[in-house]
């Protein structure tokens, strides 16, 4: 009961905002509210006998079957009007229909809720009347501001564990007109749900959980008047927080100017990689990172570093590893090392090693 009290206060606030201002810039009348729902409003014609008009916002909890959910504009001249006028009705920029005025007949331009998906944004809903020569010389006006949409949309709720920590991420696509979501969790699926907090954004981290618990979830998303609308449940279950990066597995291969450190295709949930080379009995020293690594098989990707065969110092050993990583949050978790290669090259000059990527 306080949120529809709160709702209601702010929406007479809008609209005695919107009409001292309207008033002073065009002139306003029929300004009213929809509840919470929508402010509308429409300007002062010079001409009011010259047709009756009026708009209808139908929600989806007022239609049936046979009245959908939508804004039609009714209208009907009950004057003489100039010979050969035409009507046109536009929303903002968009002409919905144009026909020959008759006087006496019933006209009805209806808009489908799709048209209004946009929360809290002024639409304009014109008719112009023009004359044969193309001057207009009637205009009606409506404004209309949504504060909910006309059809509820519900989303879809995913749970899944955060990837190394101890919580599970919730999170769904925005709900059209939403103000807040409250989240419910529950450890059976048709077991009793609490309420686990409220947010405006459309995902939430929870990191008040068990190893080895699965939890269920499902959203509540709630509009100005502070109707709801319920989402599908989902679940998901922390396993453990501990990262388990598989080693990579590296080669030498050689080719007639080339030889290369290849790796292959990474599969683990790793991010990326770095290589390490060392001089005879020197020490190791990194000297590739890279992380565009090849995921899978049908996806492209680096898979390993090469070099030309001149770059190799004359009967030196040149011994290399490699190791994977991945970031959780800022801290950058890394794999065991891989096995150890080595190359050495006979008859060559000393020279610096350059390595390139390898993609494949």
């Amino acid at each position: 009961m306080r949120n529809n009290r709160l709702w209601e206060n702010i929406n007479k606030i809008s609209i005695v905002f919107v009409f001292t201002v309207m008033c002073v810039i065009t002139g306003v009348t029929n300004v009213r509210a929809d509840g919470a729902r929508c402010t509308y409003y429409r300007e002062i014609t010079e001409d009011e006998n010259l047709y009756f008009h009026r708009v209808q916002i139908r929600y989806e909890e007022d239609s049936d079957s046979l009245n959908p959910p939508e804004v039609s504009l009714c209208f009907e001249y009950i004057a003489d009007v100039k010979k050969g006028s035409v009507f046109s009705v536009y929303l903002d920029n968009k002409c919905l229909k144009r026909d020959t005025c008759i006087v006496g007949q019933g006209e009805s331009v209806s808009i489908e809720p799709e048209s209004f998906m946009e929360m809290n944004r002024r639409y304009t809903l014109a008719l112009y009347t023009e004359d044969s020569n193309g001057i207009v010389y009637n205009v009606q006006k409506y404004y209309l501001i949504f504060h909910k949409p006309l059809v509820k949309k519900a989303t879809t709720v995913s749970a899944s564990q955060v990837y190394g920590e101890k919580a599970i991420q919730v999170k769904w696509d925005k709900i059209v007109g939403a103000q807040k979501y409250y989240i419910y969790r529950a450890t059976s699926e048709n077991g009793m749900y609490r309420n686990i907090g409220v947010c405006t954004e459309p995902n939430i981290i929870d990191d008040q959980v068990n190893i080895g618990t699965k939890y269920y979830y499902y959203i509540e998303a709630a509009y100005v008047d502070d109707d709801r609308v319920t989402t599908n449940k989902s679940s998901a279950t922390v396993v453990s927080s501990k990262i388990k990066l598989s080693g990579p597995k590296i080669k030498i291969k050689r080719k007639h100017k080339t030889w290369q450190v290849y790796w292959g295709t990474i599969s683990d949930e790793s991010n990326g990689i770095e290589v390490y080379m060392k001089k005879a009995n020197g020490k190791y020293k990194k000297i590739n990172t890279t992380t565009k690594i090849k995921k899978r098989e049908s996806k492209r990707g680096i898979v390993g570093i090469t070099s030309s065969n001149k770059a190799l110092r004359s009967g030196v050993e040149y011994s290399f590893k490699a190791r994977t990583f991945r970031w959780v949050k800022t801290k950058k978790v890394y794999s065991k090392w891989s096995n150890t290669v080595t190359i050495i090259k006979r008859g060559q000059k000393d020279s610096s090693i350059k390595f390139k990527t390898l993609k494949k």
